[in-house]
């Protein structure tokens, strides 16, 4: 019994940190950009992949690329979107970045816009923080310490 309850309690802590901790996320103001709501996925099991999420707000007047990432997590790090192709929905790799509207913001979430983490170097584990640099053609590199979720 003490088994069922224990299981019980940590089902019901990821649960409440997945729906709750991202709104407890950093946020990076910087060069006209504000980055927000970022976070990794946690890998289950022996997965060689990943995604990854946040939200840039360009309070610029420019239009802003984020042109590519690197990470320290995985030996590829990339931009992708998700499409509908013949009813099939499949994975788009963004060769030339997402845009970012002059005042403007753009969401990386699930079932859209992402980072895929690929062939990761070790397991992505819930509550640790990755660093992450992200490539903008005006505004440079940045650097941001992403939470694993």
């Amino acid at each position: 019994m003490r088994l069922k309850s224990l299981n019980l309690f940590l089902i019901n802590f990821l649960i409440f940190t997945t729906f709750t901790f991202p709104s407890f996320a950093n946020s990076i103001k910087i060069n006209g950009l504000l980055i927000s709501d970022f976070w990794i996925k946690a890998t289950i099991g022996k997965h060689k992949m990943t995604s990854g999420y946040l939200t840039i707000e360009n309070t610029n007047n420019i239009d802003e690329r984020l042109m590519s990432l690197t990470s320290e997590i995985s030996k590829k790090t990339q931009l992708h979107v998700m499409v509908v192709r013949n009813d099939i929905m499949i994975m788009k790799h963004l060769l030339d970045g997402v845009v970012i509207k002059a005042n403007s913001k753009v969401k990386l979430k699930p079932g859209s816009y992402h980072i895929m983490f690929m062939k990761l170097k070790k397991p992505i584990i819930v509550m640790n923080k990755y660093q992450v640099t992200l490539r903008f053609k005006n505004s440079g590199y940045i650097m941001i310490e992403m939470p694993v979720l």
